[in-house]
């Protein structure tokens, strides 16, 4: 509701977090914040990743909005400041580091045309490496999602 409201096509990632939630969708701890100060109180694992939250910044690696492996304290201030002055960005998550394994893109949009599109394929930069996604009509999704997975 908050998105369309402000007319924005990406969600935040605490929304995003929120709708997983709802189908016991297990995802990475984050914490969203906008200003470094904001971490202070906050129990951060290292290593972690920094991630920008901006709805406008779709595509996070074209944009250096990742930063990954980051060690200490002072790693994460730099990455910060860094990644703020060449992604413009203004919310931030930061995640402890995953292990190493499958990562996965999930997302809808509104097509004007075809209605709400359903999309899935590798995620991280596999989808811009290996362009394996598939893109399905919710309309059709019951019968084609399954053979879809299946050839990504």
């Amino acid at each position: 509701k908050n998105a369309l409201a402000e007319n924005r096509k990406m969600l935040f990632w605490s929304e995003t977090e929120k709708i997983f939630a709802k189908y016991g969708v297990k995802l990475a701890k984050s914490i969203s914040f906008g200003k470094i100060s904001e971490l202070k109180s906050k129990k951060i694992s290292f290593p972690c990743a920094l991630k920008t939250d901006d709805p406008n910044i779709a595509h996070r690696l074209e944009k250096n909005a990742v930063i990954l492996n980051i060690q200490n304290e002072p790693e994460l201030r730099s990455a910060f400041e860094k990644m703020k002055k060449s992604a413009g960005a203004e919310h931030f998550i930061v995640q402890a580091m995953a292990d190493p394994g499958l990562e996965l893109i999930i997302g809808m949009k509104r097509d004007p045309t075809f209605g709400p599109i359903f999309l899935c394929g590798f995620g991280g930069s596999f989808i811009e490496i290996f362009k394996n996604k598939i893109e399905e009509s919710t309309a059709g999704i019951k019968g084609t999602l399954h053979k879809g997975l299946e050839e990504v």
